[in-house]
Formats: structure tokens, sequence, C-alpha cells
């Protein structure tokens, strides 16, 4: 494993590891420095694992906290939409709703959050925002129709085709947060991003290794 360590100049330089505690001449102004030692060996693959799934929920948690500081009705109405969904799954184990009721108080609000939201992301990054905030609106409503009409008969063919173009669109929810979320501003993990390509374009082996 190579030692890498930055010169005074800025250049980011990488040794081997039996040069540690050794000098070595910066290849870009001529310097000539003290090597470090080694590097402690890396975390193992689950606390490195589990630092990332704490770093993914520090960022949800920090979201949460912006949004609602942005807009604290909003994030209200959105919490009271999940909680009533979430009851309202919980209760059909229990009591025999109508299959109306529980299209609408699930699956309108899990249709609204997750279309506004993926519509959102798509016109943070779109070279057409107005349109796409025109289109939003229509989607949204065209998929709450689909759903009204797909509750009067659940079991029809229309209606397990609504199902799998719900499934696709949470998906497709999916797979934009985490295409944006890796290479765009919405980086989950930047300092690590930031880190590996400052040290694949400018590392280079240091030259000139000398006894100290």
């Amino acid at each position: 494993m190579a030692i890498e360590f930055t010169c005074n100049c800025g250049k980011r330089l990488s040794v081997p590891d039996d040069v540690a505690g050794r000098r070595a001449k910066c290849p870009s102004c001529g310097a000539v420095l003290d090597v470090p030692g080694a590097a402690p060996p890396p975390p193992s693959a689950e606390g490195e694992s589990t630092s990332k799934v704490d770093q993914v929920v520090d960022k949800l948690s920090a979201d949460f906290a912006e949004s609602r500081e942005r807009a604290p009705q909003l994030t209200q109405i959105a919490v009271a939409l999940a909680v009533v969904a979430g009851a309202t799954l919980v209760l059909t184990f229990f009591v025999s709703l109508s299959m109306i009721v529980v299209w609408i108080l699930v699956w309108l609000p899990v249709s609204a959050a997750g279309g506004l939201g993926a519509l959102g992301i798509i016109k943070a990054h779109a070279r057409t925002p107005k349109l796409v905030q025109l289109a939003a609106p229509v989607i949204v409503g065209i998929n709450w129709a689909m759903l009204w009409r797909a509750a009067g008969s659940p079991m029809s063919p229309g209606a397990l085709l609504t199902l799998l173009i719900a499934a696709v669109n949470l998906a497709a929810y999916g797979f934009l947060y985490w295409y944006f979320s890796r290479h765009d501003t919405l980086l989950l993990f930047p300092e690590e991003t930031e880190d590996a390509q400052l040290i694949e374009d400018q590392s280079q082996p240091a030259e000139g290794v000398e006894k100290s």
C-alpha cells in the first residue's frame, strides 16, 4: 500500500511503504520532504458499511430537518399522510375495509408524494424547468385518476396494470434519487468522492528517494 502525503507546494505525492521515515524529493517544486509513517490498516468491511449507513441516516435526517424549516406546514401534512397511510395498512389486517377507502388513504398520498418528489428532482436538473413545473400537476392528476378507476375493481386486468405502473413509478423515483446522489450535487459522500478524485488526478510517485 502506498503512502500518500502533500507537499508544501500543494502537490499530492505517493511513495511505497518501504520509504516510510526516509526523505523524498517533490517532482513538482524540488523540495526534499520527510515521508510520514505508513497509514494504519483500513477498517473492516463491516465497520465501513456501518459508517456509510450512519452517513446516509444523518443525510436523510438533515434533509428532513431542512425541509421542516423551509416548509413546516408542508412537512407536517406529509408526515400526517404517512401516518394515515401506515395506520390504514395496519388496520386492514384486523378490520375489513373497503378497497376504495384503502386506495384513497394509502395509494393516493404515496402517489402524490412520490410523483411530486421525483418531478422536483427532475425540475432541479432539467433544461426547461417551467415546462416540467407545468407538467407536474397533469402527471400527478393522471396517476390519481388511474388509481381511482382501479379502486372500483381491484382484481380487474386494468387494476393489475395500474399496480404494475405504480411499482414502476416507485422504482423510477428510487433510481432518480440514486442517480443524482452519485452523479450530481446531491452526493451522499462528497468528502470521500472529492478526495478520491484529487488523488487520482494529481498523485505521482515521488522521485529522488534518499536515506535520512
